[in-house]
């Protein structure tokens, strides 16, 4: 059967509090999908958004730029709760007579039920039709939306009558979601920038000066923060160590996981521990402190100012030797060992494997990040062939410029498909 629009809030069950806003209809459907868009992108977009009111206020801009003339809502005001009162701070449309700076108690049965419930609607011939309100929305009926986690952001709504009451707690209902949702994305956000604050203080600041190699670096997390890391370090005099790493997935469990890596590989090389225990020590410590199913693959080196390359490669994509003659030969570094926190119970199942890197040669490592990129048109990815024969081309330019053409390459090819995963590169040429 058919529900009357024109029921009253009598006839219309209200929500359980608590629940109202996890209870509506896609936005799309609704006459104010375009309120709705205009907020997300000002919300999702500006970084004045800062705070729970600055939220508030974007939502009430979309709201007086945005309702259609269709729309039963006639004016809209934003109030604050400043203790026992809540304080007008703007008003746009058919708003009454009141101005910025009007107050009314905070004890209004109409402002309780609205902190209580999340919402209130109050006709004109509701016995809680007072004086405040005929100011505020003359001979209307009023609506009223409580935001922010503590309740303490009031939007007012004019709204012109016979109104359905399903309608409108529809359409407050989303709105009190979009503006939950733009909140809680803001406080993750800002909880991602603290974490990517610690996750990149590991990382070189400045590439090490080594005499006889050339180093460059990108990287590009696919989120705020990402599961690749590297690490280059001065050994000695004449000696570089390096290190690149992949945590499984990526986002905040991927950059942490990544994060303990490079803080044991630190803690091992200070100790002055050989290279395959410091390998077993991160494993076990992984295994030990992460959830089934993550990992991190992980290539650690040495090289010395001769080119002698001593590596383990720890289930990581093979890093790619480039020659430095004509026509350029690629080697594929081999893998040694299984990628870390694998297996508790394994005992030092890495080897050292040995390369050397004569005058001109390049080491590339790189995340598959980078090799896994999709075409948007066919979902073919970009592959380690495609990375093989761009070396081969670029390989004698000078490195910066080298890994601008390639992450450049790899954007064309990707073209309008999303970026999915971290993208490192680190570049070792022996001069």
């Amino acid at each position: 059967m058919t529900r009357d629009r024109s029921q009253t809030a009598a006839d219309t069950p209200a929500p359980r509090s608590g629940s109202t806003r996890r209870r509506h209809r896609d936005p799309r459907s609704l006459p104010l999908y375009g309120v709705y868009r205009r907020f997300r992108n000002l919300a999702f977009a500006d970084p004045a958004a800062a705070d729970d009111e600055s939220l508030a206020r974007l939502l009430f801009r979309a709201l007086v730029e945005e309702v259609p003339t269709t729309s039963p809502i006639l004016g809209v005001r934003l109030y604050r709760r400043e203790g026992d009162e809540f304080v007008l701070l703007d008003s746009g449309g058919e708003a009454g007579e009141v101005a910025p700076g009007y107050r009314v108690p905070a004890s209004h049965p109409v402002i309780e039920q609205s902190r209580r419930d999340g919402w209130a609607l109050v006709r004109r011939s509701d016995s809680r039709f007072d004086e405040w309100m005929e100011r505020t929305g003359g001979s209307h009926a009023i609506a009223k939306l409580v935001l922010g986690p503590g309740r303490d952001l009031l939007l007012s709504f004019t709204l012109r009558e016979p109104i359905a009451t399903a309608e409108v707690l529809n359409a407050l209902t989303a709105l009190g979601s979009l503006a939950d949702s733009a909140l809680e994305r803001r406080q993750f956000r800002q909880l991602l920038e603290q974490a990517r604050a610690v996750q990149t203080s590991l990382l070189p600041r400045t590439l090490p000066a080594i005499p006889g190699f050339e180093l460059a670096v990108r990287q590009r997390p696919a989120e705020v923060v990402g599961g690749d890391v590297y690490d280059l370090a001065r050994v000695g005099d004449d000696a570089l160590a390096l290190c690149i790493a992949d945590a499984t997935g990526h986002g905040l469990p991927a950059a942490l996981q990544a994060r303990d890596v490079i803080v044991g590989l630190r803690m091992g090389m200070a100790l002055q521990l050989k290279m395959v225990a410091i390998v077993d020590k991160l494993s076990r410590v992984l295994a030990d402190s992460s959830p089934s199913g993550r990992y991190v693959s992980f290539f650690f080196a040495e090289i010395d100012r001769d080119g002698h390359l001593i590596y383990i490669n720890a289930g990581h994509p093979p890093p790619l030797l480039v020659g430095g003659g004509e026509p350029r030969r690629v080697e594929r570094l081999r893998t040694s060992g299984p990628i870390l926190g694998l297996d508790r119970k394994a005992t030092r199942p890495w080897v050292r494997i040995f390369e050397r890197l004569a005058p001109g040669d390049l080491l590339a490592l790189y995340t598959d990040g980078i090799t896994e990129v999709r075409r948007a048109n066919d979902d073919e990815e970009y592959g380690l062939e495609r990375l093989q024969r761009f070396l081969r081309r670029h390989a004698g330019e000078p490195l910066e410029t080298l890994a601008d053409r390639l992450f450049a390459e790899v954007d064309a090819f990707g073209g309008d498909a999303p970026v999915l995963d971290d993208q490192t590169l680190l570049l070792v040429r022996r001069s």
